[in-house]
């Protein structure tokens, strides 16, 4: 690409350059000036746009056509990664929170949150707990997270 660049830039300069010495070289009539002016500033145009005159269009398609494409799956990538980072730190922080409602009631417990993807939107759907059931601990995961008793596994340690 740069030298792609530094070849149009030195082009330019060299088409800029020979009209410069044409043109000073000229006798001073007023037409025959004008004619090379006209002249020049069309080599200067098409020293201008000769890059143009070059490019293989059929290819700059199949390129932009191969870059959306990684674009487009970079994007699906990059939104499931998220989509997992969310749902991990949803079943933590309701885990954190379920644990901290058990402690304050005087639970011990440890607890792992089953999270699914509703709409979009990853939500805590199951909650297991290593202790035997707690009805008012059951009734707030339902009331206040939206995980009825049918989701809740109480297991107690043995």
């Amino acid at each position: 690409m740069m030298e792609m660049l530094q070849g149009w830039l030195l082009g330019l300069t060299a088409a800029a350059l020979a009209v410069s010495l044409l043109t000073a070289m000229l006798p001073k009539g007023e037409t025959i000036r004008r004619i090379a002016g006209l002249a020049g500033g069309l080599i200067l145009l098409l020293a201008v746009v000769q890059p143009l005159l070059r490019v293989r269009w059929e290819e700059l398609t199949w390129r932009y056509e191969t870059y959306q494409r990684e674009m487009d799956r970079q994007t699906e990538a990059y939104q499931a990664a998220y989509a997992n980072s969310l749902s991990g730190d949803i079943a933590d922080r309701t885990a954190a929170y379920i644990s901290e409602k058990a402690a304050s009631l005087g639970i011990d417990c440890r607890v792992q949150v089953e999270v699914r993807t509703e709409d979009g939107l990853p939500l805590p759907y199951g909650a297991s707990l290593d202790v035997e059931r707690d009805q008012v601990l059951s009734d707030y995961m339902a009331q206040e997270l939206g995980i009825p008793a049918s989701r809740q596994s109480w297991q107690p340690e043995e």
